[in-house]
């Protein structure tokens, strides 16, 4: 008997073990890959000086260039936010709108509120994004709407900001983030 439950332990044990030594020994196949970044230069308007009085200013495009590393769908989103000119000196502020202009005259013009995007879309036959944001616009007449690229940003102080302005020096300041983003619905 001593025998018998011997080797049933015996066989047991070899069982376990070939069994172990299958897991163990399967064969698996790692794979590895590395993305490489999306590359670009984000140009934006430089420091300038607004003209006291002025209710309008171009301050300039905001574009991209030197751009690689893109596909259709993968796009550079840019979030502008800003808030009204402020003096260290007295209390009293200026706002200001941004506004998109479009390249194609027949339409308006678009405010960019702060918080607001700017897409440059990617290509694919390329790897690059656009150069000029593109937007919706409506028509001067307001009976159809467009996308078109965007060529000035142009700053816009009602004239009661001025007026209501006291004496001091004022700032403001723009800023432009961008990430890259993949956009799910193209």
């Amino acid at each position: 008997m001593k025998k018998i439950i011997s080797l049933a332990l015996a066989l047991v044990m070899v069982l376990s073990l070939t069994i172990v030594m299958f897991a163990d020994d399967a064969p698996t196949t790692t794979l590895t890959t590395t993305v490489p970044p999306a590359v670009y230069t984000l140009n934006i308007p430089e420091d300038q000086t607004i003209t006291y009085g002025e209710t309008s200013t171009d301050i300039g495009n905001v574009t991209v260039t030197d751009s690689s590393g893109f596909a259709k769908g993968k796009n550079l989103v840019v979030t502008v936010t800003y808030g009204s000119f402020t003096s260290e000196t007295v209390t009293t502020t200026i706002p200001f709108l941004l506004y998109l202009t479009p390249n194609n005259t027949s339409f308006d013009t678009k405010s960019l509120a702060s918080g607001d995007t700017l897409v440059f879309k990617g290509k694919t036959s390329t790897a690059q994004v656009d150069q000029q944001a593109t937007a919706t616009f409506s028509t001067k007449s307001g009976s159809n709407t467009g996308t078109d690229n965007l060529s000035v940003t142009s700053i816009s102080l009602g004239t009661n900001g001025w007026g209501y302005a006291l004496a001091g020096t004022y700032t403001a300041t723009i800023t432009f983030t961008a990430e890259v983003v993949v956009d799910e619905t193209t």
